[in-house]
């Protein structure tokens, strides 16, 4: 495994732990965050960061890891992994206002199509100017 380039203990990643791993293929040595998925034989599976904040999963060959990564430190264990950029969070709160109650009805104009017929136009419909094509009105 990657040695963290003094004489303490070496790191090695584990599944479920979050470390700062520097990438010494750049000259600049950057840094970026790595959560463990999986550990194989011959792979790591990594959730990484982007510098925008967002994760990303990328499966590494063990080798090719040792010769571009260095494990800087370890962060700490995770009980979840950090989410995805296509993973939605979702509430069920049963509480919550919105669960509760909808604001908005369908538009009597379109009757929740989101258009209305338009001679003017080839297509022979047009948006709907009171719900702007959403098919939804606040009551």
């Amino acid at each position: 495994m990657a040695a963290t380039g003094g004489t303490e203990q070496e790191l090695r990643l584990e599944v479920g732990n979050l470390y700062l791993l520097r990438n010494t293929y750049f000259y600049n040595d950057s840094l970026q965050e790595g959560y463990v998925e999986r550990v194989t034989l011959k792979a790591y599976k990594l959730r990484l960061q982007k510098t925008d904040g967002t994760w990303y999963i990328e499966w590494m060959n063990k080798s090719f890891f040792e010769q571009r990564y260095v494990i800087d430190e370890h962060l700490g264990k995770l009980t979840t992994a950090p989410p995805l950029q296509q993973e939605m969070i979702t509430i069920n709160d049963p509480t919550h206002l919105s669960n509760m109650m909808d604001f908005s009805e369908k538009c009597p104009v379109c009757d929740g199509d989101g258009q209305v017929p338009d001679d003017r136009i080839t297509s022979g419909k047009s948006t709907c100017p009171k719900c702007l094509g959403s098919g939804r009105v606040w009551k």
